[in-house]
């Protein structure tokens, strides 16, 4: 019996031993992941009544985390962007401003600020200025590190027929070029020709440069005539390029 225990004693040893060694999880990467699984929740009331009390005393609670005296910061933080309507926030934030005379946005954009306080700010920004927010992530995606396509497809697919025109025009005064340039520069064949035509040519009448006959059209399927465009040629008379022709005049096909 005791050659048994002995045994059994040196089997658990062993096991203890060789179990893994599961390193503790970052303290950022958790708060990001809570942050996360509360907006995919969506405990969001749908009312649009706000409450006054409640979204000053909401002001106070989150100047309290940014000057460290209230502990469990990020819980706080997480509490209130994640479970107040949209317009229950919007009140929260004007009372942050008029009290302390600046947005809650550049508490979150200080030097010091980690990835939570950088993932939070996406959020704030994705509700309050959601054309602001879709246009720097095209312009991300458009960046000079070259195409994200996976990022560039996401935000045209799911904007398109929602907030597309006042995405373009924000977009113009980050990177003061229009989408549909940069598109246009970045992509070739059947999918420029797709992004294009979901960007499409509107923008509402406002801030919109028009292309002349020494410009650059960068939409136009259609002539005047109702016919197809023909391929741009470098000996064309006009100067112009179109760079939104998905029909060749001769074959019929698209251009690639």
């Amino acid at each position: 019996m005791l050659e048994l225990r002995g045994i059994e004693q040196k089997k658990w040893v062993f096991w203890r031993a060789s179990e893994p060694k599961v390193k503790e999880v970052p303290k950022r990467l958790v708060s990001i992941t809570k942050l996360l699984l509360a907006l995919v929740r969506g405990n969001r009331p749908e009312n649009v009544a706000v409450d006054r009390h409640i979204a000053l005393n909401d002001a106070h609670q989150l100047n309290k985390v940014f000057t460290g005296k209230l502990a469990g910061d990020e819980d706080t933080l997480i509490r209130i962007f994640c479970t107040r309507s949209a317009q229950q926030l919007t009140a929260t934030l004007n009372y942050y401003h008029q009290h302390y005379g600046h947005d809650f946005e550049q508490s979150l954009g200080r030097e010091n600020a980690g990835e939570f306080e950088q993932a939070l700010r996406y959020t704030v920004m994705c509700f309050r200025q959601p054309a602001k927010f879709y246009a720097e992530e095209l312009c991300a995606a458009l960046g000079v590190a070259g195409t994200d396509d996976d990022a560039l497809i996401r935000v045209i697919t799911t904007r398109a027929e929602l907030d597309m025109q006042y995405i373009k025009l924000e977009f113009t005064n980050e990177s003061k070029r229009t989408l549909e340039e940069m598109i246009a520069n970045d992509t070739t064949g059947n999918y420029r020709y797709f992004l294009l035509t979901l960007v499409g040519p509107g923008d509402l009448g406002l801030n919109s440069p028009r292309t002349s006959n020494a410009s650059a059209s960068f939409y136009s399927p259609r002539t005047s005539n109702g016919s197809a465009p023909r391929p741009p040629s470098t000996g064309s008379q006009n100067g112009s390029v179109s760079y939104y022709s998905p029909r060749s005049s001769t074959q019929g096909s698209f251009q690639m």
